[in-house]
């Protein structure tokens, strides 16, 4: 850990629960993506709205943050592997948004429960990754806790 960012070491990460958590966020950030513009308010849809500004801010200012996670990934994919041990280093300030990412994804998922979006709400199954993943990051780099690897 440096002055500026804090080692997080992920254990045991289920590689396909993983992509599915990814392809879900994905699927649903464009939705939200074309929501924000095609909105005539402006104050409409602020749920959609601050994920994508927290989300956008997080990739301009730090792009390695999710890349390191994202490549890793992709990496034990490639080697058919089921489960992925990752060592990522992260600013500060990511670790800061981590929390936020955390509430304004359950927003968004209350969003999708409207039924007014073609995205469903996130399964149980990417709720429980996406928590473990933000609570491992919070409890080592906040709080300098050990890692727990993803159970079930």
């Amino acid at each position: 850990m440096t002055e500026d960012s804090a080692t997080v070491q992920l254990l045991d990460v289920p590689v396909a629960r993983y992509l599915q958590m990814q392809q879900h966020h994905d699927a649903m950030l464009r939705e939200f993506a074309l929501i924000v513009v095609g909105a005539e308010d402006p104050s409409v849809h602020e749920v959609p709205r601050r994920l994508l500004e927290l989300i956008t801010e997080t990739r301009s200012r730090h792009p390695s943050a999710a890349a390191q996670l994202r490549e890793g990934i992709a990496a034990a994919e490639s080697r058919g592997q089921a489960l992925a041990t990752l060592r990522l280093q992260l600013p500060l300030e990511v670790v800061r948004w981590v929390g936020d990412l955390l509430v304004l994804f359950d927003e968004a998922d209350d969003f999708c429960r409207t039924g007014d979006l073609l995205t469903p709400p996130s399964s149980p199954e990417v709720v429980h990754i996406r928590q473990w993943l933000v609570g491992e990051i919070m409890r080592q780099a906040s709080d300098g806790a050990a890692p727990t690897p993803f159970q079930e």
